[in-house]
C-alpha cells in the first residue's frame, strides 16, 4: 500500500491541521501521510540516532532527531532523521512552546519502508539539499545500499564493505554500512 496523498492549496492550509500519527508532510502541493515504519525502519533510525548522537554531542557539534518536522522552501518534511548542526539549532528554553524549524536538517536520512519507492524519497531529500541540507543518506534495508547525496552531485551508492562518512556535516564521522544492517540481527 502506497502513502495516501492529497491535493492541498496552500503550506498554510496544510500547518493548520491537526496533528497525525504517522505524521503528514507537505511536498510538491500534496499532503503525504508517512508510513508507519516496519521493524528494520524503527531499529535503523533508533540506532542512528543514537550513535549520531554519541559522535556529535561530547563534540558540540548538533544533534540528531527521529520525526521532526521542518517548513522550507514551500513544504513540510519530516524526515526519518534529522541532524542539525549546533549553530542551525533554534534556542529552546524548557518550559517554552517548542521552536518551529523553518531550516532544512543539516543532514537528512530517509529509511526505505515497504509501500515508498526509492523515487520518492530521493525527492524528497533532494528538496531538502536544493534549500539547505548539506548532506543526505537513503538507506535501503532490502538491498543493503545507502544512496549519498550532496548538492550539485550524483549520487553514490554504497553497499557492504563500504564506510559511510559524514563530511561535510560530521566531520571525522564513519560507520560501516555493515554495522547498519548489522543492528537488523541484534538483539
Amino acid at each position: 500500500m502506497g502513502q495516501a496523498s492529497t491535493r492541498s492549496s496552500s503550506l498554510e492550509q496544510f500547518l493548520n491541521l491537526p496533528e497525525f500519527k504517522p505524521a503528514l508532510e507537505f511536498l510538491e502541493g500534496r499532503v503525504i501521510q508517512k508510513m508507519s515504519p516496519l521493524f528494520p525502519h524503527s531499529v535503523i533510525q533508533g540506532e542512528l540516532v543514537t550513535v549520531l548522537n554519541a559522535f556529535a554531542r561530547p563534540r558540540r557539534l548538533g544533534r540528531a532527531c527521529p520525526e521532526l518536522r521542518a517548513v522550507f522552501g514551500g513544504a513540510a518534511q519530516v524526515p526519518d532523521v534529522s541532524f542539525y548542526s549546533a549553530d542551525h539549532l533554534p534556542r529552546f528554553r524548557r518550559g517554552q512552546p517548542a521552536p518551529l524549524f523553518t531550516t532544512p536538517p543539516d543532514l537528512t536520512i530517509e529509511i526505505l519502508s515497504p509501500g515508498q519507492t526509492v523515487g520518492e524519497l530521493r525527492r524528497k531529500i533532494r528538496h531538502s539539499l536544493k534549500h539547505g541540507s548539506r548532506l543526505g543518506w537513503l538507506i535501503e534495508p532490502i538491498g543493503e545500499r545507502v544512496g549519498v547525496l550532496r548538492p550539485g552531485q550524483k549520487i553514490e551508492t554504497l553497499k557492504v564493505g563500504d564506510q559511510l562518512t559524514g563530511e561535510p556535516v560530521l566531520p571525522d564521522f564513519a560507520i560501516a554500512i555493515d554495522t547498519i544492517f548489522g543492528w537488523l540481527e541484534e538483539v
